[in-house]
């Protein structure tokens, strides 16, 4: 079938009325945590099984604005999916528990899987969840995307190789990762654009092998130019459309989860973070349009790393959030052509904050997403826990990973230094 690109927005009902007795609810705040409850099944229900590189919703409506000369198109069957490089924005509905019942109470939601730097058939892929009251701009033209090859290579190397990482910064350059030794099996699917390297999966590990390292023909294999990127691996958000009456229980948020065992790179309001791997994201000073000037990272699982590669690198532990303050200028930035997004003139730029150590209410507002069904991400999310203890001082806050994997990045990075001492504190680990 022809793939055409539209302008698609997704109003994703996940409160469908076959799921809800009909009663009324005395009190909002049980029929948002009722409607959240609901709302996860129908995600699980219906968006189990989400293949790479397309977006997946439940609903009772679409209203789909297309691009001249595209025939209009109906989507009327719940869990139906969309191919991400056909679509330009994702807006699912905002919670509303307005009626007195139960059955006509609404909150969109909506799974995309991301190729981001990984092949197709790599074991995880890149979740991006858009909870109700978010928009997210698709910043890739269709036209300039990287599609990964469906057709990798099996081989074998007959010479050993570093193993540089898969990432939006060109593989000569690339962080070394690992090393792959002669005579070993990997599956390749890209060439670099200098025609120097090749990426594989090599066991769990995703990275750029020397072309030196294989005697086989490679020629079949695509080429991906320096920082090109896939559908939505680059995109612009915003949260908090027409308010939220359901805030505690379904708040609004784009949560990025990259594999367990591999980071990824994205690109957002024009900001390169490498994710590794779960992080949530949200607009805080002027929810909704337009679009504020604060973004708040927070970091849930493994690190985040803002600017990474440059000398500007920042990087966010488990329970610390980042503010990025953007620009004060409108400007047209995604593939939309709409100008509402905030662009950087002569003498301007990107600012942030130092990281933030989170407060035990912060935390508990948005650890909702720790009941995401496991079918529609890569592993079982959950929160770190923040502790405090009394003392003659200050009381002293301290981080509590619920799984080891959870902080392990934290803790190499504090064996080597990488981290400030008071943040290797608050977890506990020793730093030089």
């Amino acid at each position: 079938m022809k793939q055409n690109r539209f302008a698609l927005v997704i109003v994703v009902l996940l409160a469908m009325t076959s799921l809800f007795p009909q009663v009324s609810f005395a009190q909002e705040p049980e029929a948002c945590a009722a409607l959240s409850a609901q709302a996860l099944i129908q995600m699980a229900t219906n968006c189990a099984g989400t293949e790479t590189g397309t977006v997946c919703y439940a609903f009772q409506e679409i209203d789909s604005v297309l691009a001249d000369g595209v025939e209009q198109v109906t989507f009327d069957q719940a869990g139906e999916r969309a191919n991400l490089n056909d679509i330009v924005h994702i807006r699912p509905a905002r919670p509303d528990v307005s009626s007195d019942l139960a059955s006509e109470h609404e909150w969109g939601s909506a799974v995309a899987r991301i190729f981001a730097d990984l092949p197709a058939g790599y074991s995880q892929s890149t979740s991006i969840i858009v909870s109700g009251g978010a928009e997210v701009e698709n910043g890739v033209e269709p036209e300039e995307a990287f599609i990964p090859t469906d057709s990798p290579l099996s081989l074998t190397t007959t010479a050993d190789s570093e193993l540089r990482r898969s990432s939006l910064t060109p593989p000569a350059n690339g962080d070394v990762i690992g090393e792959v030794p002669a005579g070993s099996s990997v599956s390749a699917d890209a060439i670099s654009e200098d025609g120097e390297w090749l990426r594989v999966v090599f066991g769990d590990s995703v990275g750029w092998i020397s072309m030196s390292a294989v005697a086989d023909d490679v020629s079949s294999l695509p080429t991906i130019l320096d920082g090109q990127r896939t559908p939505f691996q680059d995109f612009y958000f915003r949260t908090g459309f027409a308010g939220n009456p359901c805030v505690e229980s379904a708040p609004s948020y784009v949560l990025v989860q990259g594999p367990e065992t591999a980071s990824i790179d994205i690109v957002v309001h024009d900001i390169t973070i490498r994710v590794g791997s779960t992080i949530m994201m949200r607009t805080t000073d002027n929810p909704g349009e337009p679009l504020g000037r604060t973004v708040e990272l927070i970091v849930l699982w493994g690190v985040a790393e803002v600017n990474p590669d440059t000398p500007q690198s920042i990087l966010v532990a488990p329970g610390y959030k980042l503010e990025m303050y953007l620009c004060e200028t409108f400007a047209s930035l995604g593939i939309e052509e709409d100008a509402d997004e905030r662009g950087c003139g002569e003498g301007e730029g990107v600012t942030f904050s130092d990281p933030i150590l989170l407060t035990q209410e912060e935390l508990g507002g948005i650890c909702t997403s720790e009941g995401l069904p496991q079918n529609v991400i890569n592993y079982s999310l959950s929160c770190p826990i923040l502790s405090e203890s009394s003392g003659s001082g200050d009381p002293i806050v301290v981080i509590i990973c619920t799984d080891p994997v959870q902080c392990e990045q934290v803790r190499q990075l504090c064996l080597i230094g990488a981290l400030p001492a008071a943040t290797c504190d608050t977890f506990g680990f020793p730093h030089p």
